[in-house]
């Protein structure tokens, strides 16, 4: 073998061989806390009811006074279900029946929950708070099932 071939297979193994060792940690697959799964299932499912609401109308009226967005997310921290509601209703005892009806929604996916994940919720592992999108201010929150208005200082 020639000297130039020695050299060229010695450089072709020096800049492969890195790449194999990347690979391999690619190749290392980490499955998401629990949390975060049930989190990304219920986001999906509150999506898809929110999708077919905006289609067939409720029978609760304070649901069909105006649209609003939900974001399920899981908080590590209180190992519980975070879920934020976005709209530009202001009036509390309609905020209050949006964060009823959602809460209701979410516990009402606990067969699925069992089936799929082995875990059910209970009302005080879910938060909800509604967001007014015009006012850039929290109307209303729900934490461990009890109601709360925001301070509208603090939240200013």
């Amino acid at each position: 073998m020639s000297l130039k071939k020695t050299v060229f297979i010695l450089g072709m193994l020096l800049a492969v061989f890195p790449a194999f060792a990347a690979n391999e940690d690619l190749e290392t697959v980490e499955a998401p806390a629990l949390g975060e799964r049930v989190a990304t299932y219920l986001q999906t499912m509150v999506t898809a009811v929110s999708q077919t609401m905006a289609i067939k109308p409720s029978s609760n009226q304070a649901l069909n006074q105006e649209p609003y967005r939900a974001t399920v997310t899981y908080n590590f921290g209180l190992m519980a279900i975070d879920v934020s509601l976005v709209g530009t209703q202001a009036d509390k005892k309609k905020v209050k029946d949006i964060i009823e009806f959602t809460k209701k929604l979410l516990l009402g996916f606990n067969k699925k929950l069992d089936y799929n994940f082995g875990i059910t919720l209970e009302e005080q592992d879910i938060n909800i708070e509604y967001q007014n999108v015009l006012e850039n201010r929290t109307i209303l929150q729900c934490q461990g099932g009890f109601f709360s208005a925001p301070d509208s200082k603090k939240d200013r």
